[in-house]
């Protein structure tokens, strides 16, 4: 087994299987200690995001080759602040007309709007999550750290009422939520993020 990854290659061919474990363990670990992200792991040509411990445990006096793509988690995180600037004012527009629907007779469509409005909530509150848990190990040095934190909660917050709203039924409440207060703190995000960067 060959294994690639930021840190060159690694032959495991003549180990066995706890030497081979011991040997990915510890590149993993290395690669985490440096601040690398395991984006992707390429195995005998297949690529898996997610799911490819199990794989790699099940086969590996099999496996041929390994590649891990990692990124630098300082990278990372740009790229997640950038893609939020450029997806949150969508969704504050959808925060503003989704709404509206929900004051009168929901259609099957309109349930598929609240739908789309709800995966970019939760993407946007797992995209801040990620920013802030970057920020509490740097100890707050982010200058966007407070208000991500702020967002977080806030958000968290947001969601559960939300759901309670739904869960009786109370559309009215649940359009009140969604177009004046979670709109609000999409806004203040945005408008943080964009501040960091023209600062």
């Amino acid at each position: 087994m060959n294994v690639i990854s930021a840190q060159g290659t690694m032959v495991l061919a003549e180990q066995d299987r706890n030497a081979r474990l011991e040997s990915l363990n510890g590149l993993l670990k290395s690669l985490y200690d440096q601040q690398e992200i395991v984006q992707e792991v390429i195995i005998d040509g297949v690529n898996y995001r997610d799911q490819y411990n199990n794989y790699l445990l099940e086969n590996l006096m099999d496996i041929q080759s390994v590649e891990i793509k990692s990124v630098q988690e300082a990278v990372l995180m740009q790229s997640i602040a950038e893609d939020l600037k450029e997806y949150l004012p969508k969704l504050i527009r959808g925060c503003d007309s989704i709404p509206e629907l929900l004051y009168g007779e929901m259609k099957e469509e309109d349930w598929g709007y609240f739908g789309q409005l709800m995966e970019g909530t939760n993407w946007v509150g797992q995209s801040a999550l990620a920013l802030r848990t970057y920020g509490d190990k740097r100890l707050g040095a982010e200058p966007i750290h407070a208000s991500v934190v702020q967002f977080v909660d806030g958000l968290e917050k947001h969601v559960e009422e939300l759901g309670a709203a739904m869960e009786q039924q109370d559309y009215t409440s649940a359009a009140d939520l969604i177009k004046y207060e979670m709109s609000e703190s999409f806004k203040h995000l945005l408008a943080q993020l964009e501040a960091e960067t023209t600062s």
